[in-house]
């Protein structure tokens, strides 16, 4: 998807992150680390280790500059292999409230 036909503008957001995989009932099927690499409010990108399939349902941690955690769900609609690992674009499925997510993207942006 080209960058000018987004819902919402990124923000660069380098942060090491806990996911944890979950089936259609949310029930852990998995977790791991993985870096973050940009966040909006519809969504974010992923750096992981191991390949992260389309349609991954998965719940993320995303640590505010305080350290106060902000827990967000998602899908993951596109992947793909990168120089640098391989990297996953998830879409919040419910986002949670949109004044942290504009916290972390506003604390990164200053």
């Amino acid at each position: 998807m080209r960058d000018d036909q987004r819902r919402f503008e990124r923000q660069d957001l380098s942060r090491l992150s806990l996911v944890v995989f979950v089936d259609d009932a949310y029930r852990r099927t998995g977790c791991d680390f993985v870096r973050t690499l940009d966040l909006s409010l519809g969504g974010v990108a992923l750096r992981a280790k191991k390949p992260i399939p389309v349609g991954a349902r998965l719940v993320l941690r995303l640590d505010r500059e305080s350290g106060e955690p902000v827990i967000v769900a998602g899908e993951v609609r596109h992947a793909e292999q990168a120089e640098d690992g391989h990297h996953a674009g998830v879409e919040f499925v419910f986002p949670p409230r949109t004044v942290d997510l504009n916290a972390i993207i506003e604390a990164e942006a200053a």
